[in-house]
């Protein structure tokens, strides 16, 4: 993995735990790097060495609420790992506030919700359809893309 790839995330998925551990300790920081690959496997990581109720669950539980995503046959892991790679890779377009992507995903309309504050990602979810939900920032339209 990219290293400033690896440190943006970093930086992003601590910010939800920001107020409960410092980062910039190199031990927890290499801790909570090691053998980890993606930022799944990190939040997951972390929330079973420090004992958090983990960022990942809640995105899991909420990502396929009411079977919302059952149409893209996959389980919400794998669903969550095409989203943050959607947004790693997407990046560049994202500014401060609320910004919508909106496109088909296997041949179904989507949307992605990426809020950043300072610089940061504050959330992100995946909805159906085209969402009509008000945003800061322009629609960002990314056409068809194929996940697996």
């Amino acid at each position: 993995m990219d290293k400033d790839i690896s440190s943006y995330m970093v930086k992003d998925i601590f910010y939800y735990y920001k107020d409960d551990v410092n980062i910039s300790d190199p031990e927890v920081f290499s801790l909570a790097l090691e053998g980890v690959h993606t930022t799944a496997e990190l939040l997951e990581t972390y929330a079973r060495q420090f004992k958090f109720s983990s960022y990942f669950t809640y995105f899991m539980n909420h990502v396929n609420s009411s079977g919302r995503h059952t149409d893209l046959s996959m389980s919400p892991s794998e669903m969550m790992k095409n989203v943050e790679r959607f947004v790693i890779e997407n990046r560049t377009f994202l500014r401060e506030g609320s910004n919508t992507f909106q496109g088909t995903i296997n041949g179904l309309p989507k949307s992605i919700i990426v809020n950043i504050e300072n610089g940061q990602i504050r959330s992100l979810n995946l909805y159906p359809n085209y969402s009509a939900r008000k945003t800061h920032n322009p629609i960002i339209y990314f056409g068809n893309i194929k996940w697996k």
